[in-house]
């Protein structure tokens, strides 16, 4: 790991493998002293330095472009439009309505007054002295009436 020519690292640096980049010493030293105080400043650093190139290292490469027609598009086919009717909505189920009439409050009781029948007239009971053969007789006349 060397860093290039005019730059400095500190040990924390070292250790989180970053790297500080100034461009002169008094640059480096006033970053030394604004950074923390737990930084250890060695009085003799070893400082590694490295030659630079004298100038930047150029690649030359020789490229050939080439600019390809496409091929003709075919002609296009008939144009066809077809017009397609959306779905038709289901008709609504039928609305069913029950409608009970309201109920009817219950007549009066009919009443019919006639005259009543004439009772019919009263038998007075007779006591007749007869002989008994007459009673036998009474006795069917009395049961014809009753029936």
């Amino acid at each position: 790991r060397y860093t290039s020519y005019g730059t400095t690292i500190t040990g924390r640096e070292w250790d989180n493998d970053t790297a500080i980049h100034t461009n002169s010493l008094e640059e480096t030293n006033t970053y030394l002293r604004r950074s923390t105080s737990d930084l250890f400043i060695n009085s003799s650093p070893q400082i590694i330095r490295r030659t630079k190139t004298e100038s930047p290292i150029t690649l030359e490469q020789r490229v050939s472009i080439q600019y390809l027609q496409p091929p003709p598009l075919p002609e296009p086919g008939p144009l066809i439009i077809k017009e397609v009717r959306p779905r038709q909505p289901s008709p609504p189920s039928p609305l069913v309505i029950y409608e009970h009439a309201s109920r009817r409050s219950t007549p009066p009781p009919l009443i019919l007054r006639e005259r009543p029948p004439t009772p019919p007239p009263v038998i007075q009971s007779e006591t007749s002295k007869k002989k008994k053969r007459y009673t036998l007789i009474k006795l069917t006349f009395i049961l014809f009436r009753s029936c």
